[in-house]
């Protein structure tokens, strides 16, 4: 896709970016022709996209104005390529339309050279709210408050945590930091298109712990491998601690994925892995006839839900804590998602509390 700067003449080629979807989304009191816009994209992706590209541009006086407003988030694995922009649009819609923005969702069903699905969407917003007449005059501020970042965070996984239940999934998102969570590998920066090639050409590769990135981002993303993996080699434990944290269960998979995050070197790959196979920390929960087939829990994770339990069965034998039968019904019915088995374990050492 191409597209016409009209005010400098200058044509930007989009045709590398490969984008598999272009939705308009609208408010729900958009004039006609933002609706009308939004069928010519739906029926001509280029025309429509230079059309709203014209619109935006020719709101704004000055060279170093802000054109645009932009929310990047990645999309699910363990979902379809049309579940994930279900619940996409779903989001948008409600939580940026509902505030009176025009958005427009690009979505990139990206596939690396590990066959690794990286789904994303690329949400791009105008700064004025629509008129009947065109954009209005004043942009709205109040969307660059740095709160709504925040509040998005939370709400994306709120909406992927609803669609994982919907669909059986036993997988929950937490939109608190690494830190908050207490997870102790630092977040790793992204490296763009464009600081990869620049790499390129000055023959540097920030994944190699060995060159020497000449960009900031590639030596920042550098010096995030590098403490990370020192964090692992002082003390292998933490890996299955961070991904404890992140779920109750996980199979062997699970941990070599996250060391293949980590760690390039064959020799050290493997003496890691031979460690978290003999820890303490590590307990398998199902058998299975090979290492692949079995599940794992980590000792602390089996000690908290020990702890749980007892505390659910101490509430089962008092006698000051029951519920109506009603009461209790209306909010097991309430959920609408079909119980995963620690609901139902849940349930049934509760039953007796129940009137």
């Amino acid at each position: 896709m191409c597209l016409l700067d009209k005010e400098t003449g200058e044509i930007h080629d989009y045709s590398k970016k490969q984008v598999q979807s272009v939705d308009l989304l609208l408010p729900e009191d958009a004039p006609q022709w933002a609706k009308d816009l939004q069928k010519k994209i739906s029926e001509n992706r280029t025309a429509g996209v230079q059309e709203v590209s014209d619109i935006a541009e020719a709101a704004e006086k000055r060279k170093d104005s802000q054109v645009y407003r932009e929310y990047e988030f990645s999309l699910h694995r363990e979902l379809t390529d049309a579940q994930n922009k279900e619940l996409a649009l779903k989001f948008l819609q409600e939580q940026f339309c509902s505030r009176g923005m025009m958005v427009k969702a690009n979505f990139h069903f990206d596939v690396d050279k590990e066959g690794n699905r990286k789904p994303h969407c690329h949400a791009v917003m105008l700064t004025r709210r629509l008129e009947e007449n065109g954009l209005s005059k004043m942009k709205d501020r109040s969307w660059n408050h740095k709160d709504l970042a925040t509040e998005w965070r939370k709400e994306f996984c709120n909406y992927s945590n609803a669609a994982f239940k919907k669909l059986g999934l036993d997988i929950v998102l937490d939109p608190r930091t690494y830190a908050e969570q207490g997870i102790n590998i630092e977040p790793q920066t992204k490296l763009s298109r464009n600081t990869l090639e620049i790499e390129q050409r000055h023959g540097a590769n920030p994944k190699n712990i060995l060159s020497t990135p000449v960009t900031t981002r590639g030596q920042d993303f550098q010096q995030i491998t590098l403490r990370n993996l020192y964090k692992i080699i002082d003390n292998p434990k933490i890996v299955l601690e961070d991904i404890s944290k992140q779920q109750m269960t996980f199979m062997w998979g699970d941990v070599v994925k996250f060391l293949a995050r980590h760690i390039d070197d064959q020799a050290l790959f493997e003496r890691v892995c031979l460690k978290l196979q003999n820890s303490e920390e590590l307990v398998c929960v199902k058998a299975g006839g090979s290492l692949s087939q079995r599940v794992f829990t980590t000792k602390t994770r089996l000690e908290e839900e020990t702890r749980f339990v007892e505390g659910v069965r101490s509430l089962k034998d008092s006698q000051t804590h029951a519920v109506d039968t009603e009461v209790a019904q209306s909010v097991i019915e309430s959920t609408n998602h079909k119980p995963f088995k620690s609901d139902i374990r849940i349930l049934r050492l509760l039953s007796p509390m129940i009137r």
